[in-house]
C-alpha cells in the first residue's frame, strides 16, 4: 500500500483493506467514523489560534508531507518544520531558536536534543512537551487518531472537553 501521509489516505486505505478481505461494510464504516472524527476535531479547532508546534524524534522532525504533520495540524497547531521541507530531515538548530516552539510532540522515549535551540524554547521552558505512543503517532492507521487526540487535549482542553460531553468519540 505505501505509506500514508494524511488520515484521508488512511481512510480510503481501511475501506479497501475491508473489501480485499471480504469486509467491507466494517472498512467502509471505521473509514466513515475516522473521517467524522477527524472532521469534529478541524471544526473544534478552525476559530483558535493555532500554536507553532515542532516534532522531534532523535534529531528528525516531520515536515509537510507527512503523517506526523497530518496528526499535529488536524489536532490545532501550526507545524513549523512544514514550512521549511517535506518528509523528514534534521531540522537545523537556528531554525529552531529562531521559531520558538511553543510546543514539542515527540514519541514515547524520544529524547528532546540538549541544546541551546531547544532548552531556551518556550515549550521547554514552559513544559509543553507531549509524549504520544510511538505506534499511534508513526504508524499510519486509523488508531492514530488518538494521538491527535492526545494533542488536543493538551493544546486545546476545551475544544477537547466540548467533543467529549457526546461521550468519547474516538
Amino acid at each position: 500500500f505505501g505509506e500514508r501521509s494524511s488520515f484521508e489516505e488512511i481512510a480510503e486505505q481501511t475501506a479497501q483493506i475491508g473489501r480485499l478481505t471480504g469486509n467491507c461494510a466494517a472498512g467502509e464504516l471505521r473509514a466513515t467514523q475516522l473521517r467524522a472524527t477527524v472532521s469534529a476535531i478541524e471544526t473544534a479547532v478552525a476559530d483558535r489560534e493555532q500554536p507553532r508546534a515542532l516534532n522531534s524524534f532523535y534529531g528528525y522532525s516531520s515536515g509537510a508531507e507527512t503523517f506526523t504533520d497530518d496528526v499535529m495540524t488536524t489536532a490545532g497547531v501550526t507545524n513549523i518544520a512544514a514550512a521549511r521541507f517535506t518528509g523528514w530531515q534534521q531540522l537545523n538548530e537556528e531554525v529552531v531558536a529562531m521559531s520558538d516552539p511553543e510546543w514539542i510532540v515527540a514519541p514515547e522515549g524520544s529524547p528532546i536534543p540538549d541544546s541551546p535551540a531547544y532548552t531556551s524554547s518556550t515549550a521547554v521552558e514552559t513544559g509543553q512537551i507531549i509524549y504520544l505512543d510511538t505506534n499511534e503517532l508513526q504508524q499510519p492507521a486509523p488508531r492514530a487518531v488518538n494521538a491527535t487526540a492526545t494533542v488536543l487535549a493538551q493544546v486545546h482542553p476545551t475544544a477537547h472537553q466540548d467533543l467529549m460531553e457526546d461521550g468519547p468519540w474516538y
